[in-house]
């Protein structure tokens, strides 16, 4: 039972890796532009920055 979950773990993480190289390679070769047509960073991932405004926030 031991091996199996290793070896069911060890899948996962090179799926894993495999996947998040691929993302990255898609990442990089899709090129982004900002407000005036020249390249810039792409829109920021993840959760809000602290200090931003939450529009339903009434305090």
């Amino acid at each position: 039972m031991r091996n199996f979950d290793l070896k069911a773990e060890a899948e996962m993480r090179l799926h894993s890796d495999r996947l998040a190289e691929e993302l990255a390679r898609e990442r990089s070769e899709r090129p982004t532009t900002a407000a005036d047509d020249t390249q810039g960073p792409g829109p920021a991932e993840g959760p809000p920055t602290a200090g931003a405004a939450d529009p339903d926030d009434e305090g």
